[in-house]
């Protein structure tokens, strides 16, 4: 669903299963998510590294970690103006 945030519990459960080793499609398509969005768990998920093969962070620390000053994939590309009128 375009523009859905997901809560904490929901993105446990894409840790957990990355954890297990699972392929981006299978769980996009068990959790009616987009492979896109999985993707960009899985990076940020190897980048605090969720995916070590530790425990997953408690729900109030992956809540903290989630807050969007912390998201480094998300770079605001420069616009382009058009210079017609």
């Amino acid at each position: 669903m375009a523009g859905r945030r997901s809560p904490v519990t929901d993105i446990r459960e894409i840790l957990r299963r990355l954890q297990l080793g699972e392929p981006n499609r299978r769980v996009a398509r068990d959790l009616g998510i987009s492979r896109n969005t999985v993707a960009r768990y899985r990076v940020w998920a190897a980048r605090h590294g969720v995916l070590d093969g530790g425990p997953l962070p408690a729900p109030a620390t992956l809540a903290e970690l989630l807050t969007p000053a912390r998201w480094t994939w998300r770079i605001a590309s420069p616009r382009r103006w058009s210079q017609r009128r």
